[in-house]
């Protein structure tokens, strides 16, 4: 059942709710803090000398104000210019008298009226020079005059020009393509109540440290009108997001929550706001954005979460924008938290229970001695035994995580299930096997999520598709098998693949599915119905136009310069007509303006400042002025435009992108007795990243105990965040090692586990260009078949004599290294290993030997007599590098 913005149990979405009184103060009729379009509600009074701030950050102030009044600033600001300087030659004419004595020799010619002077003065500024109008050299006062007026208008362009670039590229305009669900939902994932939304970017360009927030603001108004308002910062525990697709930003309600104690009937009487933001650099202009909406809690639906809109393809992930605001019903009780907790830990039964140490597993099939399960006893009432390591005494926190799971696990009312032997190996019919949790009715709240549960043990006669066989999910060394209402299949084939080796061994399919990311970086994603997207776009024209192709921005810019000139050519057509220049051979608008084409050149000639002189206006026609005025007003702010859209496009970050490289592998190896996942990462240029710092995050599907379906689901990989080893400076190569510990999600692979798995590692580097400071990412990514398990990466870096040289064509070489576990880091650090105690040869000496004989053979021409090297450093250098475990050797790689 889908739902756009229907809620379970009939919580209504409206922008206000009702008042609650109290005996001391009460809370007002609400108000919203942070507005859906994520601008403040909130007007400052009386703030001391209000207008001297604002002209003293006048360049703030005009970036911030609506282009309307933009352009009328820019506008009043040109034309008060020319106004000014108009008057001082209108005087300089009368005081010269020019204007009295035709046979004078004037200062300025041509100029024996007002408004013959104020057009001197606009074609002296905007640099259009006609012709018909020009300075002598008979008046000092004069060139005195222009000269001031000339490097005026220069700081006035340059201040247009750097105003209409900021406004154009403002982060306010980038926001608006970046959207957050219209309501919040409250569901259950993985056995905790959490708080969710969604947020999407509708744009395809990628964003560079993005990082999601949350605060909840409650107002407090009193009896005499004051208000005390509180901000509680909510935890966000996956807060580093990648917005190539829509995601589902998730807030685990725990104690440390302020929503801990609050009911499906607490929030519907609670006085609250929700105010969530995403910051962000935007990859093409290098800007810092943030965009910002609020959830009032009638629109945070109880019951309900998002319907998923990710489909893949073999060859992209395909977004449906269509479904952006949908959500679903779910069964989730309507206790707070606090009592859900409560609840679970009563209702614990009393006895030791067995549990699986999955957190997720609820069902398994077994066939056989699939999941290595030992023999059970053939006695009907004996409990089922399992290994060691299959099945353990939990903690608490597993309790939690598997108490909505456990209150499901009864299939068909039939409870003998639960004392069945698993058949012998070979046995083509499918049993259940539950776990040993006594369930009582009043638990069986999740039932309907195992109603229609199908498991299939032939992958021979299974069709799934690719979105079906991502239902299943992969736990330590067994499959497990979440159903839906809609019936996820399993597909299961009996041939070896690392999760047991044998008759009857149950393991998911393994497909090939489409890279997330590809390897140069860019986002194999396809949007589709996204709505608004043409006023999307239109409204960040900035980022449009820096973001397409070079030939599409100057189609763009070739077409806004000939409309220009056509629309004013037009206009100067329509008057020459209207005024009678075309009939009679009287006093003119435009000299020489007699047909549309003249109108045409007149035009190009007065926007681009050509002036040729032989077509000019006059000051016989106001309206003719008044058009020559504005079109030099909007020449000026599409130069502006042009010049601020070509300088981002040339500047932006991406280019620097293409210097960045990552290794085309990553390695699995033992490094101070650990198993660790390394990459490389380069440099090829000489210029610094400024602040350079690198992440990673796993990107896999995965099904929540609730059934839950998560097509691409993020996971933080460590890379030293909290130690600060994350921060390099990347002159030469570096190796970056994530350690694969308790908390890595690597920890239960083994080798070949990892061959088998369906994952996808996203390695991002990001930092702040040299050159213009601006803020760059380059990505890549590694699948599970491109990490090489039990190898190193080799030597790049290496000492000369007053230099050390990086030799680029050894940075994606690798060497095996034999002597590296098989096993998982898990049965690594439990001693099931035994690591080899004897020295390994060195690769690294190996490679410094080879490559200092290859320099002494072509260093034989400058050997002396009797073969006797000149170099007086040689023997040193020899002796070391004969030398192949000297704690210092002359090659030496750059690692973390």
């Amino acid at each position: 059942m889908n739902s756009g913005t229907v809620q379970y149990s009939g919580v209504k979405c409206s922008d206000e709710i009702s008042s609650v009184l109290t005996e001391n103060d009460y809370y007002s009729k609400k108000k919203r803090y942070v507005k859906k379009d994520g601008s403040c509600n909130m007007v400052m009074r009386h703030v001391p000398e209000q207008w001297l701030l604002w002209v003293t950050d006048i360049f703030t102030t005009l970036v911030e104000i609506r282009w309307r009044v933009m352009l009328l600033t820019f506008a009043l600001s040109y034309i008060l210019s020319w106004l000014f300087f108009g008057i001082l030659f209108w005087i300089i004419a009368l005081t010269h008298g020019d204007m009295k004595d035709p046979n004078n020799e004037p200062c300025v010619y041509e100029v024996r009226s007002f408004t013959a002077a104020f057009l001197f003065s606009l074609e002296t500024q905007t640099t259009i020079g006609y012709g018909f109008r020009g300075m002598s050299e008979n008046c000092m006062i004069a060139i005195i005059v222009v000269t001031i007026q000339d490097v005026i208008s220069v700081f006035i362009d340059t201040f247009v020009i750097g105003i209409a670039v900021a406004k154009m590229a403002s982060a306010r305009k980038r926001a608006q393509t970046v959207g957050f669900s219209n309501c919040a939902v409250i569901s259950l994932r993985d056995g905790h109540l959490c708080l969710s939304w969604r947020v999407g970017d509708f744009r395809r360009n990628h964003m560079v440290e993005g990082t999601a927030h949350a605060q909840l603001v409650r107002h407090l108004a009193h009896s005499t009108g004051k208000v005390n308002v509180t901000y509680k910062y909510l935890n966000i525990e996956e807060n580093n997001i990648i917005l190539a697709t829509p995601t589902t930003i998730v807030h685990k309600i725990t104690p440390d929550s302020p929503l801990y104690k609050v009911s499906l009937k607490d929030l519907r009487k609670e006085s609250f706001e929700l105010v969530v933001s995403f910051t962000y650099t935007d990859d093409c202009t290098g800007i810092l954005h943030q965009t910002r909406t609020s959830y009032m809690p009638s629109e945070i639906l109880w019951g309900q979460q998002f319907q998923e809109m990710i489909r893949v393809t073999r060859r992209n992930y395909r977004v449906d924008y269509a479904l952006f605001n949908h959500t679903v019903k779910v069964l989730v009780p309507e206790l707070s938290a606090e009592e859900y907790d409560l609840k679970k830990y009563s209702q614990q039964p009393k006895h030791k229970p067995l549990h699986i140490r999955s957190p997720t597993a609820a069902v398994e099939l077994v066939n056989g001695n699939s999941f290595e399960a030992e023999k059970a006893s053939t006695s009907s009432a004996g409990p089922l035994k399992f290994q060691r390591h299959l099945i353990d005494d939990t903690t608490r926190a597993d309790e939690n995580r598997l108490i909505a799971t456990s209150l499901a696990l009864s299939v068909n009312q039939r409870s003998n299930l639960s004392k069945e032997t698993p058949p012998a190996s070979g046995s083509e019919q499918p049993h259940f096997l539950l776990v040993l949790v006594p369930v009582s009715v009043s638990k069986l709240f999740l039932q309907r999520f195992f109603q229609k549960l199908r498991l299939f043990s032939k992958a021979e006669t299974a069709q799934t598709s690719q979105t079906e066989v991502m239902g299943s999910v992969r736990a330590n060394r067994y499959s497990i098998v979440s159903s839906e209402e809609d019936g996820m299949k399993l597909a299961t084939a009996a041939v070896p693949n690392g999760y047991g080796n044998g008759k009857g061994k149950v393991h998911t399919r393994h497909q090939t599915q489409s890279r997330f990311v590809k390897k140069d970086g860019h986002c194999n994603v396809q949007f589709i119905n996204v709505s608004e997207k043409s006023q999307r776009y239109l409204a960040d024209i900035f980022t449009t136009c820096v973001d397409i192709r070079w030939r599409w921005m100057f189609v763009i810019f070739c077409l806004a310069f000939l409309l220009s000139w056509l629309f004013f050519g037009c206009i100067f057509w329509l008057v020459a007509i209207f005024h009678g220049d075309l009939e009679n051979d009287g006093p003119k608008c435009g000299s020489n303006v007699s047909t549309f084409t003249a109108a045409f050149l007149f035009s190009i000639e007065t926007q681009t400042t050509i002036g040729y002189g032989y077509r000019y206006v006059t000051d016989e026609c106001p309206i003719a002025v008044f058009m020559v005025v504005f079109q030099s007003i909007v020449g000026c702010i599409i130069d502006a435009f042009i010049i601020g859209a070509v300088m981002a496009k040339m500047a932006k970050p991406k280019k620097r992108n293409e210097t960045l490289v990552f290794s085309h592998n990553a390695t699995v190896a033992m490094r101070d007795n650990k198993l660790c996942l390394m990459w490389r990462v380069g440099n090829l240029r000489k210029s610094h990243l400024v602040e350079a710092h690198v992440r990673a995050q796993l990107l896999r599907s995965r099904t929540t105990a609730e059934g839950e379906f998560i097509p691409l689901d993020q996971m933080d990989i460590d890379v030293g965040f909290d130690s600060g080893i994350d921060r390099i400076f990347l002159v030469s190569p570096i190796t970056i090692v994530h350690e694969i510990d308790e908390e890595s999600p690597f920890y239960d692979m083994s080798k070949q586990e990892m061959e088998n798995s369906d994952f996808e590692i996203v390695v991002i580097l990001e930092g702040m260009v040299e050159a213009t400071a601006m803020t760059t990412q380059c990505r890549s990514s590694y699948v599970a078949s491109e990490i090489l398990w039990g190898h190193r990466f080799e030597p790049v870096l290496f000492e000369e004599k007053n230099y050390y040289k990086v030799d680029y064509s050894r940075f994606h070489k690798t060497y095996e290294v034999p002597s590296t576990p098989l096993c998982s880091a898990r049965e690594l650090a439990e001693k099931k290993y035994i690591l080899s105690n004897s020295n390994s040869f060195c690769y690294e000496n190996e490679v410094a030997l080879s490559n200092k004989e290859e320099k002494e053979e072509g260093n034989g021409d400058s050997l002396g007599p009797g073969g006797t090297n000149t170099d007086t450093s040689s023997d040193s250098d020899h002796s070391q590098a004969t030398v192949p475990l000297e704690p210092r050797p002359l090659r030496r790689e750059s690692e973390i």
